[in-house]
């Protein structure tokens, strides 16, 4: 077992726990951070559960935010660490009672950082031990308590790279349905925490193989129009190819090769058609994802496929396209989606050598024409104004412009009063 005593989050959350033990209430680490550390790995937070209500909580330190005060959970500040501390849930009056309440056994032992006992009451280092996501007592009860805990237990088993036991298992696949009765929020941190797990590729096939996955998708398309063009397991499988092509782990892109997969009726390396592009904002915006998030994510593969023939642009019209926001994740998409599929990453490897060949300056220079220089020159405001700054743009781009003098003259000539 490892114990973090340098880490100064630990330390920060044993004070809590002093505090709250000191206060004449039982506190102990609890969850995955205990899990950790006893699988030797360095948490990277720390969970607090303690016999304290919410109102003992609060009355003992000065920086809480309640987040779920119904049941007992607070977030702590100190010292610039967030801790969640939960009390006892419901019904349990000790702490083995609350530990036999959790998801899963592995998530059930508690650590007590004043006097350095483990408490493992649910068996969770056996299972550690076989790499077992187990649920703790009765599966469906267990499931039942919290239906987020039908895809937690793929994205615990992908991280860990965990296999799940067979009761569990049949509980959650006899479950699946019922995932969508939970907050369309919850299930989407939990997607992209299972995005970005390090065995993504393993993560995805277990969601197909418990009925997840179809779940997912069948609230946003059709399941028998898009098997017309490819089956959901060669979807998958188009699905795991992608991500084993990249070694990144940006949930951006595995969230682009997911809608990639399954959101277009005929994945392939082609640009996005109306109805992919209307079912994959769709997905996005069931499942709240930001603004941010949905444009970057269309933009990655709505703009991907340009690069894969840069011989049809001019230099100019290239640099043009190293200037979004995403441009990386967009070549990177289009280098994992070419080298799956058609084993060429021409356009990748020049546009990628043009990117690294440039300063941010030169792909984002100072606009040598604006819409002042126009009214100067007499022209009237108008829908041709864009037009003329968008083509000038590209010739700045593109080396044409030394001055500011050359720009008036090419409007000038080919703009005339």
């Amino acid at each position: 077992m490892k114990f973090p005593d340098y880490d100064p989050q630990y330390q920060i959350a044993s004070s809590i726990i002093s505090t709250l033990q000191n206060a004449g209430f039982k506190a102990y680490l609890a969850g995955g951070c205990v899990r950790d550390m006893v699988m030797g790995t360095q948490p990277s937070d720390y969970d607090i559960t303690t016999s304290a209500a919410s109102a003992d909580i609060k009355s003992l330190f000065k920086n809480t935010v309640e987040v779920g005060a119904a049941f007992g959970v607070l977030l702590v500040i100190k010292n610039g660490y967030t801790f969640q501390v939960s009390s006892f849930r419901q019904n349990a009056v000790t702490p083995q009672e609350d530990a036999e309440l959790r998801d899963f056994t592995i998530n059930g032992m508690f650590y007590d950082t004043s006097t350095g006992e483990l408490f493992d009451w649910v068996n969770a280092k056996a299972d550690i031990e076989d790499k077992t996501i187990r649920a703790i007592g009765n599966p469906d009860a267990r499931f039942s308590d919290d239906y987020l805990r039908l895809i937690r237990a793929v994205r615990i088993a992908s991280h860990l790279r965990f296999t799940i036991e067979p009761g569990t298992r049949t509980a959650l696949v006899r479950l699946a349905h019922r995932l969508l009765l939970t907050s369309t929020e919850r299930i989407r941190d939990e997607f992209i925490r299972l995005c970005e797990s390090p065995d993504a590729a393993y993560g995805f096939q277990l969601l197909y193989e418990t009925s997840l996955l179809e779940v997912l998708l069948g609230s946003i398309v059709d399941i028998q129009e898009i098997e017309n063009y490819l089956t959901v397991k060669e979807r998958v499988e188009t699905l795991l190819r992608l991500i084993r092509a990249s070694q990144s782990q940006d949930y951006y892109l595995r969230i682009a090769s997911f809608c990639f997969s399954f959101l277009r009726l005929n994945p392939a390396p082609a640009p996005l058609t109306p109805g992919d592009k209307d079912d994959i904002i769709a997905f996005l915006k069931k499942f709240k994802f930001t603004n941010r998030d949905r444009k970057s994510i269309v933009a990655i593969m709505e703009n991907s496929h340009v690069f894969s023939r840069p011989g049809r642009l001019s230099r100019g019209e290239q640099v043009k396209l190293l200037q979004s926001t995403t441009i990386s994740e967009e070549l990177e998409f289009n280098r994992i989606v070419n080298e799956a599929f058609v084993k060429s990453t021409e356009g990748y490897n020049h546009y990628h050598s043009l990117f690294s060949s440039l300063s941010h300056a030169e792909i984002h220079p100072v606009p040598v024409l604006t819409g002042t220089d126009l009214l100067s020159l007499g022209l009237k405001p108008s829908k041709q104004f864009s037009l003329i700054l968008s083509k000038a743009e590209i010739k700045q781009l593109n080396g044409d412009f030394s001055s500011k003098e050359d720009a008036l003259q090419w409007v000038k000539e080919h703009y005339p009063l």
